[in-house]
C-alpha cells in the first residue's frame, strides 16, 4: 500500500486533491533542480577533474584520478539528462530515477563510512560529513517519492519489441557486473593499465564509478515495462550519453596522460567502443510511438 492510499483514507477529497497536486509539483521541482545540479557537477567533473580531485583529497591527484573522475562526470550527466527528461512523465517512469538516486546514495554512504574508518587521512572529516548528510537527504527525498507513488514499475511489456527488450536486459546485466567489479576490485581493474602505483584515493574514485554503474542497472529493467515509447527511448539516450562520454574520456586520458596510462588501456577502450556501438544501434532501431500504438491496436483486434 502506498502512502497516497493511506492519506486517501484519512483526508477529505478536497484535501487529497490538494495533497496530490502539491506532491506532483514537489516531485517535478525536485527532478528539475536535481537535473540542473547534476548538469553543472557533471560538466565540472568532465572538464575540470583536477580541481575536484585536489579539493576532495588531502593529496595531489594525477592522471588516473582525473580519468576516473571524468568518467564519473559522464555518468552524472547521463543521470541529469534522464531526470530532466522524466520530470513530468508517469510515476512509473520517475521511479527509475528514484531507484537510481536511492541506490547510489545508500552505497555512497557505505563508502563514506569506509573512508572515515579505514582511511581517515584521505579526505577531511567535514567533507565526509557533508557528503554523508547529502546522501541521506537524497535517500529520504526520493524514498518518500517512491512511498507516495506506491513503488510503481509499470505494466506494459511489449513482447513484439524483442530486439530492444534484449538490449535493455543485456545493458542491465552489464552494469551490474561492471559496477560490482569496480566496487570490489578497483585496484585489480586498474593494475596493468596504469604506469604509476595506486593508493586508496584511486580506489575511492573507482568505487564511486562502480556505484553509479550498478545503481543505473534498474533503468533498463524499468524501460521494459514503461507504457511510453518516448520514456523508454529517453533511457536509451541516457545510456548513450554515459557510454559515449566514458569512451571519449578514455581516449582523452590515453592521449593526454601518457605518463600515467599504459598501452594496455586500449583494451578497455575497445570494450567500451563495442558497448557504445550497441547503444547507438539500440537508439537507431528503437521503435517509435506509431509502433507502440500499432501493437496495442493489433492486440485489441485479436
Amino acid at each position: 500500500m502506498s502512502a497516497r492510499a493511506i492519506f486517501r483514507r484519512i483526508l477529505s477529497n478536497e484535501m487529497m486533491e490538494w495533497a496530490e497536486s502539491g506532491m506532483e509539483s514537489v516531485q517535478t521541482l525536485a527532478f528539475t533542480v536535481d537535473a540542473m545540479y547534476g548538469f553543472v557537477v557533471g560538466l565540472v567533473l568532465y572538464f575540470c577533474p583536477h580541481f575536484i580531485g585536489n579539493f576532495v583529497f588531502l593529496r595531489e591527484t594525477d592522471g588516473v584520478h582525473w580519468h576516473l573522475l571524468r568518467c564519473l562526470g559522464a555518468q552524472v550527466l547521463s543521470i541529469a539528462y534522464l531526470n530532466f527528461r522524466l520530470r513530468e512523465s508517469s510515476e512509473a517512469a520517475k521511479s527509475a530515477s528514484c531507484f537510481v538516486r536511492v541506490t547510489s546514495s545508500i552505497v555512497i554512504t557505505i563508502l563514506i563510512v569506509q573512508c572515515f574508518t579505514v582511511t581517515p587521512n584521505l579526505i577531511s572529516d567535514w567533507k565526509l560529513a557533508f557528503a554523508f548528510a547529502f546522501s541521506m537527504a537524497m535517500v529520504a527525498l526520493y524514498g518518500s517519492f517512491l512511498m507516495w507513488n506506491g513503488w510503481p514499475v509499470g505494466g506494459h511489456l511489449m513482447p513484439e519489441n524483442g530486439v530492444s527488450n534484449l538490449l535493455h536486459q543485456v545493458d542491465s546485466i552489464s552494469h551490474v557486473c561492471i559496477g560490482l567489479t569496480w566496487i570490489t576490485f578497483p585496484s585489480w581493474l586498474l593494475h596493468g593499465q596504469v604506469v604509476e602505483g595506486l593508493d586508496a584515493s584511486h580506489e575511492v574514485c573507482g568505487r564511486l564509478l562502480g556505484t553509479f554503474f550498478i545503481s543505473t542497472f534498474c533503468n533498463g529493467l524499468h524501460a521494459l515495462h514503461l507504457p511510453s515509447i518516448s520514456d523508454r527511448k529517453a533511457i536509451v539516450v541516457s545510456r548513450l550519453i554515459c557510454n559515449s562520454g566514458i569512451l571519449m574520456a578514455q581516449i582523452w586520458s590515453q592521449l593526454a596522460y601518457e605518463q600515467n596510462w599504459h598501452v594496455n588501456h586500449w583494451v578497455g577502450i575497445m570494450l567500451f567502443t563495442v558497448w557504445t556501438v550497441l547503444a547507438v544501434l539500440h537508439y537507431l532501431i528503437h521503435p517509435s510511438e506509431e509502433f507502440s500504438r500499432g501493437g496495442v491496436e493489433q492486440k485489441k483486434q485479436d
